[in-house]
């Protein structure tokens, strides 16, 4: 690495911004600049790893996981210093609008080389897919409606797509549906005429629609596609506490407890297969107590130098162990 050329470049650009240079003794200034001129010089390196990224995608059960107490904003406060969350949720989509080439690019992008991967991507689709308007003249144009093997065809190009994108994937089978509950609620909403009329909908074939998830998700796990591809059961864990708990707000979505439902099961496949828990990562940053420790003994960084190029240090190690 060329210092010279760093500090000449560095210099030049604090004239031109006017910025003002501070005057301390030769040899803590000389020292200082060394320091500095090293950050720089690691900061702009292309192998410096990013902070790592993890992508929620799906239809409104995941858009919704950012309410408070919701799956994705808890996997969120886990990983608050260590990866951003993104959440990719769009409410009232199915699995063929998901596997539009744009959409996929916006959530997933181009990273194939493994630095530039995501740590993680979850996929969550089917509810949609598998709704059924009772009205037949309604159900006749019914977009949503996607039958269980064109289901199946779309979530392989999606998980592929996570899967060349991303070190881990989980495909989460949809959840169970309380179709009574649903109905009550529409009710409610939008009056009797709701029964009978062209919204009316039903999902009979859910649990199907989670055992093609299970099979994509084994198909791409065989695939060598390069991430690890796992199946989470959302649907047999939700069906066994519907019966008895509160988990679905109005038949479809979740309630917190609902949420919180999701999160334990994901959480326990994600320790299962290995994903890095948040206090595992390093941060892209030192955290703040490491610069504000009284007893570091490196005085002659004021700025904390020393111990930003340390951290440097232990992510680039760290790096390549991963």
């Amino acid at each position: 690495m060329d210092f010279t050329f760093r500090k000449e470049r560095t210099l030049k650009t604090n004239r031109r911004h006017q910025l003002p240079t501070p005057t301390p003794t030769s040899s803590a200034r000389a020292l200082n600049e060394a320091s500095h001129l090293v950050f720089i010089g690691f900061m702009t390196s292309s192998e410096l790893p990013l902070r790592e990224r993890i992508v929620l995608y799906g239809d409104s059960l995941t858009q919704r996981s950012f309410e408070p107490g919701g799956w994705g904003a808890a996997l969120a406060d886990e990983y608050s210093r260590t990866a951003d969350v993104f959440n990719r949720g769009y409410g009232g989509y199915n699995s063929r609008w998901c596997a539009r080439e744009e959409m996929l690019r916006a959530a997933f992008g181009e990273g194939r080389e493994p630095i530039r991967r995501a740590l993680m991507s979850c996929v969550m689709l089917g509810t949609n897919d598998a709704t059924r308007l009772v009205d037949e003249v309604a159900e006749r144009s019914n977009r949503v409606s996607v039958s269980v093997s064109e289901y199946g065809n779309y979530m392989r190009r999606i998980v592929s797509r996570a899967a060349m994108t991303s070190k881990f994937v989980f495909v989460m089978s949809p959840p169970v549906v309380d179709e009574d509950a649903r109905r009550r609620c529409q009710i409610e909403r939008y009056g009797e005429s709701w029964v009978g009329g062209p919204w009316e909908d039903r999902r009979p074939e859910i649990e199907a629609f989670g055992a093609m998830a299970k099979t994509v998700a084994n198909e791409v796990n065989a695939s060598s596609c390069g991430a690890k591809v796992f199946f989470v059961d959302v649907h047999a864990e939700t069906k066994k506490l519907a019966q008895t708990q509160m988990i679905l707000c109005d038949g479809v979505h979740f309630t917190s407890l609902g949420q919180e439902v999701v999160h334990r099961v994901l959480r326990a496949a994600m320790k299962e297969a290995g994903v890095p828990s948040g206090a595992d990562l390093l941060p892209d940053f030192p955290y703040g107590h490491e610069l504000r420790n009284p007893e570091d003994s490196n005085v002659d960084f004021p700025n904390g130098d020393a111990v930003f190029e340390r951290h440097v240090m232990k992510r680039k190690e760290n790096a390549r162990e991963m």
